[in-house]
């Protein structure tokens, strides 16, 4: 089962799991229509969500047990394929924890070739 988001230009992202979730994280602002996403998730794919996030569009989605993502790219698209496979970084990165931060906790991914920094909340 694959999810294809089209985009006008280069336009960067994250896929990633956390806490049970697939999240996918786009550097550029869209709303999505969710009812073609989760149609074609069938029953791959038990839930999906936009989070209100300003500037970037993200999407956090439940996939059924042993489900992970595999991403690659068409041009400015991005191509999501669901399958029972074990998720493989394409890049390392590094996670740091900040507990007491002014701002509260945190987990802060740094990553190479940043367009822009982006402030997820996570629910």
């Amino acid at each position: 089962m694959s999810l294809v988001f089209e985009w006008p230009e280069s336009t960067g992202a994250a896929i990633f799991k956390r806490a049970g979730f697939t999240w996918i994280i786009f550097d550029r602002r869209t709303p999505i229509d969710l009812a073609p996403l989760r149609a074609a998730g069938g029953q791959t794919i038990t839930k999906i969500e936009q989070l209100p996030v300003e500037g970037s569009t993200v999407l956090r989605l439940l996939t059924q047990p042993g489900v992970s993502p595999s991403v690659r790219r068409d041009n400015y698209n991005w191509i999501i394929d669901f399958a029972s496979q074990r998720m493989a970084p394409d890049n390392d990165v590094n996670v740091a924890a900040e507990i007491d931060s002014a701002i509260g906790s945190r987990v802060l991914v740094a990553v190479r070739d940043v367009r822009s920094v982006l402030r997820i909340p996570d629910p």
